[in-house]
């Protein structure tokens, strides 16, 4: 396997900043890693050159040692997110649907992702040359079908009815001539939107729970602009999608976390609830009954608790009214707060470090 890092790498490197496709905002997305095969060592290490500005690279001579590392990384995506203490099981107690409570735990989980410091190695798609002696490429990502990486077929002008055909079935996302002028720009594009397809596909099992209420903004216009212009303004790299308080958690190329809270009329209205019932003061609670301000206190579910006392006021934030669908949302940033939200995370800042180092 190759592995290439240079010191031009280490000087000029630019961050990946996160632009979503168009459409919904996905629950999940952090820097990955391209798996390049090709028995031409020279063509590999040029294009780990041209990617590695915005790609880490695996790069392969061989079929077969591509294969095996592919599937010991499968593995690793077995149970997308860790166990947490079983405790945690009662914030999902009003889901009486077993099978709804499970996939709403997984999502509420997701945050715990970004402490796994093996994330940003994680390869989310292959790039094969079809012209290899033994097993083509063609052949090699046959048996990688069923696996969540997305696939791009570089072939030779004799290989393109092949190459069209495999797209047509679904065995390959994309395929991408050799000898076509633009190449690597032609590729690096391919490239970053083949990014989100596989999020997109590693997180199809939680699209039930994430068509609730609760996470239902994904699917917002609205959001979606109001996601890009978080994501610029904080130079996010990676998030995920929040149940509980709702929202987007983004971190920062540092590991600096950021909480884009998404609050509905059942969200506030809960809110003050709980906090009258937990017999906050009456200025607390005449704040809360403002549209304008939204609150997230650093306890398991976000919500007031007697155990706050007077120092409630830190924890208020002023929301902005998002679009005609009842949402308002707000920059949390309260290192409390943020923390018991996602706990320990490693950067991808200290990831390169590593790398280069």
């Amino acid at each position: 396997m190759l592995m290439l890092v240079t010191e031009s790498q280490a000087a000029s490197h630019v961050t990946p900043m996160l632009h979503n496709k168009p459409g919904p905002v996905i629950p999940l997305y952090h820097p990955t890693s391209v798996l390049l095969v090709d028995d031409n060592e020279a063509f590999l290490r040029s294009l780990m050159l041209v990617l590695q500005d915005g790609f880490e690279c695996f790069a392969f001579r061989d079929a077969a040692g591509a294969m095996a590392f592919l599937r010991s990384e499968a593995a690793s995506l077995a149970n997308l997110a860790p166990e947490l203490p079983d405790d945690e099981d009662a914030l999902m107690e009003h889901i009486r649907d077993p099978v709804q409570r499970k996939l709403h735990l997984e999502v509420s989980r997701l945050p715990r992702l970004f402490a796994d410091r093996t994330r940003f190695s994680r390869p989310s798609i292959v790039v094969a040359d079809h012209a290899m002696p033994g097993l083509s490429g063609l052949d090699m990502l046959e048996t990688l079908r069923g696996l969540p990486q997305r696939k791009v077929l570089l072939s030779g002008t004799v290989d393109e009815d092949r190459a069209r055909a495999a797209l047509a079935s679904g065995l390959i996302d994309a395929y991408q001539p050799k000898q076509q002028p633009g190449l690597h720009d032609s590729l690096i594009a391919r490239l970053k939107a083949l990014q989100f397809d596989y999020f997109g596909e590693v997180t199809r099992p939680f699209e039930p729970a994430l068509a609730g209420a609760d996470t239902r903004f994904l699917q917002d216009g609205a959001f979606v602009q109001a996601f890009a212009r978080f994501a610029a303004a904080h130079g996010i790299v990676e998030h995920c999608v929040l149940m509980q308080p709702p929202g987007i958690l983004g971190l920062d190329e540092s590991g600096t976390p950021t909480i884009l809270l998404v609050a509905d009329d059942d969200y506030r209205q809960a809110s003050f609830e709980i906090a009258q019932a937990e017999h906050a003061p009456p200025e607390l609670l005449r704040r809360l009954a403002s549209a304008s301000t939204v609150a997230v206190f650093p306890t398991a579910n976000g919500f007031y608790s007697r155990e706050i006392g007077s120092n409630w006021s830190q924890f208020l934030w002023h929301s902005t009214r998002l679009g005609q669908a009842g949402l308002r949302t707000a920059i949390i940033s309260d290192p409390g707060v943020v923390r018991q939200v996602c706990g320990s995370v490693s950067s991808y800042a200290e990831h390169r470090r590593r790398r280069i180092n």
